[in-house]
């Protein structure tokens, strides 16, 4: 467990150094997403480490993907917040992020699944096929 424990640490503590001289919240977000990309082809699945399983296998649930999201951007001091609610009826996790003074959310398995060049931040409306208690969390605007 500790052996997992220093591997999470510092695969977080190589992210933070990866985007420390970018001068905005967007683009320490943007090279932070491109910093975990590069890291593994993503396979999704669940696992008992959802973090470790994340940061240091390349295995990319939900839960472990909104939780390294967390981690890191405490470690960037980044304001983030780590949201349960469900995506198409089934139970799934992802964050809320305050880039630049503007809350967004931020589906970090989405965009990795998907493919895309660049972690893609979106406002309450387009959260469609989402559920969570809207109330425990800030407005996307």
């Amino acid at each position: 467990l500790m052996e997992r424990q220093d591997a999470v640490a510092t695969s977080t503590r190589a992210a933070r150094e990866y985007v420390r001289y970018r001068d905005t919240e967007t683009e320490k977000l943007q090279l932070l997403y491109t910093y975990l990309l590069e890291r593994f082809s993503y396979r999704p699945g669940i696992t008992t480490t959802p973090v470790y399983s994340f940061l240091c296998e390349g295995v990319a649930g939900s839960e472990g993907c909104a939780k390294s999201l967390q981690i890191i951007c405490d470690e960037m001091e980044l304001e983030c917040r780590t949201v349960e609610g469900s995506r198409g009826g089934e139970p799934y996790f992802w964050n809320i992020v305050c880039v630049d003074g503007v809350y967004c959310h931020a589906d970090l398995l989405r965009s990795l699944l998907e493919g895309r060049d660049s972690l893609t931040l979106y406002q309450d409306s387009a959260m469609t096929d989402y559920y969570w208690d809207a109330g425990q969390y800030p407005a996307c605007p």
